[in-house]
């Protein structure tokens, strides 16, 4: 963890591990619940990903996907920069561990990188207080891990007196739980998937859904602590300890805490509380410890059960339960498959419904959440004008630039909006927006003139045009005399008439860009 055991690990020979789990495989500690919590947290993940992928591959925003991911990639640059300042300064506000520092420390930390075989840094730091560098509300040991730097900082009354034989031990088995759920959370040949999603930001849309897995992972770190610690009553005290504090853990009794847990576990409002939470309640992860020990080592549950014959008659039921789950062989591998096939979907779907009404609607729905974020305790939102609601009508790509036009109340039109378009698509788009459909088809009429019906594919003609099964509104495509080709389209639910010029255009290349990338209306 700290600079000192970098420079010893060569030559220390580590002690085995103690106690009737030596030797025990990582695989076979790690908490059952762990895979399909890992499967469930990918595929949320995945999910929230496609649907940005749909989004923006259907308003044809690929560029904007392209500046996303360097977007990340710069924040994620920052981040890591950030922490490495943060450490930095602790330098200067804590004790770094290492044999020159805190030797006792520094040789419990070695005991439990060798008896885990963890060659990964982790770097512990000793403060009186934790509220002097994390908040006041961290735990009195926290561990603060980004894109492969953990820290781990201590309150040096959490470490108890590495001096004395017993809160040594008791210190190796609570630094194991932190050791130990790292190595549960990477040391997975699948874990650079989950950091990857976890780096698209998304984690905080689908939350509810990626911190069981979080959870699941300090249960496997309890689990392989306790092996590493290979003595049940030193880890119940060390666990003692982290709930009430040094002096009162003697003083716990065990029967009552388990009445406790199994109260809390009862409770469905304090399970629901727990979803939002990285880490399990502290009696949750007692009662997932007692059951692994009682399934792994019964002579040393035997030991401490007359400790618990007070306890509530269900605490033999639910420990029984909780030690006959498994993990299932091909729930990764399922998890990972969703994962791929929600990428996938969402990219083909985008590249399908080109401009989709879904896509616009869910980038309102995201913008529409972002300006109430903002607002204060005033009148609530303000109302849209007649031309932000033409302008919302349009893809992002095609709002820049466009400018109000007029309004003319006696042909019932009540506003207007002129967007220059220009490069792959016509010279400029026009959108009325009138005070209802029969206005609009007057409108149309009076631009259509004696166009006769007939399909704008093959020339000058006026028709309806239909999406999604539903008939829209009138369509008609002409070139004037002097050359300049016009489409235009109007949409009798919104009472909204667009029409699109271009002086070089023909009318089958502007017919083919209404087809495939001008704008639905909705």
């Amino acid at each position: 963890m700290g600079a000192g055991a970098a420079g010893a690990g060569a030559t220390r020979v580590w002690p085995p591990v103690p106690g009737p789990l030596t030797g025990a495989p990582i695989a076979l500690l790690r908490h059952p619940a762990e895979p399909s919590r890992f499967a469930l947290a990918l595929v949320a993940l995945a999910v929230a990903a496609a649907v940005a992928v749909f989004v923006l591959v259907s308003l044809g925003q690929a560029t904007v996907l392209l500046a996303i991911v360097l977007g990340i990639a710069g924040a994620v640059l920052l981040i890591w920069v950030l922490v490495q300042i943060w450490r930095i300064r602790l330098l200067g506000d804590a004790v770094l561990v290492s044999e020159r520092t805190l030797p006792e420390v520094q040789a419990v930390v070695d005991v439990v990188r060798g008896r885990l075989s963890y060659s990964r840094r982790v770097d512990l730091f000793v403060v009186d207080k934790i509220s002097r560098v994390l908040s006041a509300d961290d735990a009195p040991i926290s561990l603060t891990t980004y894109f492969g730097v953990h820290v781990l900082v201590a309150e040096g009354d959490a470490l108890g007196d590495p001096g004395d034989p017993d809160e040594r031990e008791q210190l190796l088995f609570t630094l194991a739980t932190y050791v130990g759920a790292l190595k549960a959370r990477y040391g997975q040949w699948w874990s650079p998937i989950f950091t990857a999603f976890q780096m698209t930001g998304l984690t905080v849309f689908v939350a509810p859904f990626v911190l069981p897995y979080h959870r699941a992972t300090v249960f496997s770190g309890d689990r392989i602590a306790y092996a590493c610690c290979g003595d049940l009553e030193v880890s119940l005290q060390a666990v003692y300890r982290a709930l009430v504090g040094t002096t009162v853990a003697p003083h716990l009794r065990a029967d009552g805490l388990t009445a406790q847990a199994l109260q809390a576990r009862r409770r469905p409002l304090l399970r629901f509380a727990q979803l939002l939470r990285p880490t399990p309640h502290a009696t949750s992860r007692y009662l997932e410890l007692l059951s692994f020990v009682r399934l792994w080592t019964p002579a040393a549950f035997a030991a401490h059960r007359p400790p618990l014959a007070g306890a509530d008659p269900e605490a033999e039921r639910v420990l029984t339960a909780l030690a006959r789950r498994r993990a299932h062989p091909a729930v990764v591998l399922v998890g990972i498959a969703l994962a791929g096939a929600a990428l996938v979907g969402g990219l083909v779907l985008g590249a399908v419904f080109r401009d989709s009404a879904v896509a616009r609607g869910i980038v309102e729905a995201v913008e529409a959440g972002e300006d109430g974020g903002g607002e204060g305790t005033g009148g609530g939102a303000p109302v849209p004008t007649e031309e932000e609601l033409l302008l919302a009508l349009l893809p992002p790509d095609l709002r820049a630039g466009c400018a109000a036009g007029g309004a003319d109340p006696a042909a019932g039109l009540v506003a207007s909006i002129e967007c220059p378009l220009g490069g792959n698509r016509p010279d400029g788009l026009t959108l009325f927006a009138f005070e209802s459909a029969p206005a609009m088809g007057d409108a149309f009429e009076a631009f259509v003139g004696d166009l006769p019906a007939g399909d704008c594919a093959i020339g000058n003609a006026r028709n309806t045009w239909v999406l999604e099964g539903v008939t829209q509104g009138p369509l008609g495509c002409y070139e004037s005399s002097a050359g300049d080709t016009t489409i235009l389209w109007g949409s009798a639910a919104n009472a909204v008439l667009a029409l699109a010029q271009d002086a070089t255009w023909s009318p089958s290349v502007m017919y083919r860009w209404w087809t495939t990338d001008a704008p639905t209306l909705r």
